[in-house]
């Protein structure tokens, strides 16, 4: 498709059928040859393969040959063996089922090589790009999942293409017809009702890893419906949809989750099983950060009659309140979201979305500035449900632990909650540490780092646009800072997303309020309504000629000694020296010098 070797004349030998001779085979080789020169095929009696020695050697260009499927040829290592003989401007290229003496015939020579399937078979991108050109453009998760059950074979991913294009089926337009192309195609197995018990089993264990593997088995073997099936076998795929897109989601695999879930809130319309896959899509956006789909999904949802399931494996209503609360936090509404968190109630063991629901209670206390009340009942509820704080219920409870210290001034202990991490979302904690210690500099890598990375969820990336923003400021590189904002504000845009604005301090909201940067809220308003952090010391901004005074007086330095080391005369320097004093609030040398190892100086 890509022509590798334009240059060259390729010359292509299709397999042959069994029984034929090897002249014949020779014969045929020769053949294409003459018709890719453009010429009539020779009129001999001589052997076809020394004419086909004789043309290559007096061929002047170069020459690529194919032979696909050379099996059907007696010595065939021999007879290659004479063709490469012909000249140097000659390469061929065998395809063989059979070993035979290959290894040996390639060992022989540097210039040979040996390539096995593994080789042979599509990457992902290769596999993705196959889709495009033979006209059946899928998304990136159809390629990954063509990949997933094809091993990267080209010949299935060719079989997997005709049969789409056939079926006209695109997977973003018509998930369940894309699915029942593939299946008709004998790629999928009815799936296990033991495998998807054995996977909820590991999700109740807190195995939720292991629980995800096992829906990668299952995720291209789904039970099969035939068109105009009853509503009985419509919810059996729906609910095996759902329960691979929980696994997923726990497993912090969220666009997977994603995926998953709409198949199963389309195979389950009109459904208990649908509408608890629609209430948990919803709570997959709005753990990324994208609120208007949430948004709209909470409004329209909770108008609908369809009553909160009862059928064990099926989140009853959970799902769709957790949505409402991040959605009112992220539109900087709390007591919406408290309504939603007394409806709510307290998690108990058999809730496999019980993270989610201590997450919510722990980001409306760092909203409504609750602190010390939404740690002590975070951290109570996790020692009962120890098991199940991994995959991304891990995660965000950390990140939401760690938040909640900081906003207490503990932190030494945010730090011990996340410093070790490098997973995306903790990525916004972690700078926000490094922010309120005056760490501006570490602030920014991490904003740097994670704020472009596809993995990190928008509502992260843009958390940390806002924080980047702030380290800027700190170091007066106002360009930076505007550039920061803009990003954030474009995201904020983009997702309906307020929530994050409030990570700035107030402190420096008036300074980042200024930039000139056009942002869908009042920064000072909610800086005084919705204060959550403050920085661990008070922060002094300094004149390098002031800082240049207080490094002097740290070192010992005497009046004299610093107007003569920075020429300038005794009464300079007690200007400065005041200066300095006022900034710090102090009225003497030992407390300046005591003052400046409380602060951070920027």
């Amino acid at each position: 498709m890509t022509d590798p070797v334009p240059d060259h004349l390729p010359v292509f030998v299709a397999s042959s059928p069994a029984g034929v001779t090897s002249d014949e085979y020779w014969g045929c080789v020769l053949s294409c040859l003459y018709a890719y020169k453009g010429l009539p095929p020779p009129d001999s009696d001589r052997d076809n393969l020394e004419i086909l020695v004789a043309e290559l050697a007096s061929t002047t260009g170069p020459v690529v040959l194919v032979l696909d499927d050379i099996d059907v040829v007696d010595k065939a290592e021999e007879y290659v063996g004479r063709l490469l003989e012909c000249g140097g401007s000659t390469r061929i290229i065998v395809t063989t089922r059979i070993a035979g003496g290959w290894r040996d015939f390639v060992d022989a020579c540097p210039d040979r090589v040996m390539v096995t399937p593994d080789v042979l078979a599509f990457t992902e991108e290769e596999v993705r790009t196959f889709l495009r050109v033979s006209g059946v453009p899928q998304g990136h998760r159809v390629s990954r999942w063509i990949m997933r059950r094809t091993n990267g074979q080209p010949t299935l991913v060719s079989d997997v293409c005709r049969a789409l294009t056939l079926g006209g089926v695109h997977a973003s337009s018509d998930p369940i017809g894309f699915v029942d192309t593939v299946e008709s195609m004998g790629m999928m197995e009815p799936a296990a009702a033991a495998a998807i018990t054995n996977m909820m089993r590991l999700r109740s264990g807190g195995n939720f890893a292991e629980a995800a593997q096992v829906c990668d088995v299952l995720a291209s073997e789904t039970v099969s419906i035939p068109d105009g099936a009853d509503d009985t076998g419509m919810h059996t795929r729906a609910f095996c949809y759902l329960q691979m897109g929980t696994s997923l989601l726990l497993d912090a695999r969220l666009d997977d989750a994603a995926d998953m879930l709409g198949r199963a809130r389309i195979a389950g319309t009109g459904t208990v099983v649908g509408r608890a896959a629609a209430d948990s899509l919803a709570l997959t956006h709005a753990v990324r950060g994208t609120m208007i789909d949430p948004h709209l999904w909470a409004d329209v949802e909770q108008q609908q009659h369809l009553p909160a399931s009862e059928i064990p494996g099926i989140p009853a209503k959970t799902a769709g309140l957790v949505t409402s609360v991040i959605v009112a936090l992220n539109r900087l509404d709390p007591d919406d979201a408290l309504d939603k968190l007394i409806e709510l109630g307290e998690a108990h063991e058999a809730e496999e979305l019980w993270a989610f629901v201590l997450y919510a209670h722990g980001e409306y206390a760092l909203l409504a500035g609750l602190h010390a009340d939404g740690l002590r009942h975070v951290e109570s509820e996790m020692r009962s449900f120890a098991r199940l704080s991994s995959g991304i219920a891990g995660q965000l409870l950390d990140a939401v632990r760690a938040d909640l210290n900081l906003a207490l001034g503990r932190t030494d202990e945010a730090v011990r909650l996340v410093g070790g991490s490098s997973d995306p979302l903790t990525a916004a904690v972690r700078a926000r540490i490094c922010l309120l210690t005056g760490d501006f500099g570490g602030a920014e890598m991490i904003v740097h780092r994670y704020g472009a990375d596809p993995r990190c969820p928008p509502r992260v990336s843009m958390e940390l646009f806002v924080i980047g923003t702030a380290a800027a400021c700190s170091q007066g590189r106002r360009s930076d800072a505007r550039r920061h904002l803009s990003r954030a504000a474009t995201v904020s845009r983009q997702t309906g997303m307020l929530r994050p604005f409030t990570s700035l301090f107030p402190s420096m909201t008036r300074e980042v309020a200024e930039l000139g940067v056009e942002l869908p809220v009042d920064l000072v308003r909610i800086a005084s309504e919705f204060a959550t952090f403050r920085p661990s010391h008070r922060m002094v901004r300094l004149t390098p000629r002031e800082r240049e005074v207080l490094e002097a007086l740290l070192s010992g330095s005497s009046v004299g000694m610093i107007a003569k080391a920075q020429f300038v005369s005794l009464n300079t320097v007690k200007t400065q020296l005041r200066s300095l004093y006022r900034k710090l609030g102090v009225h003497s040398r030992s407390d300046a010098i005591e003052a400046a190892q409380q602060v951070v100086l920027v």
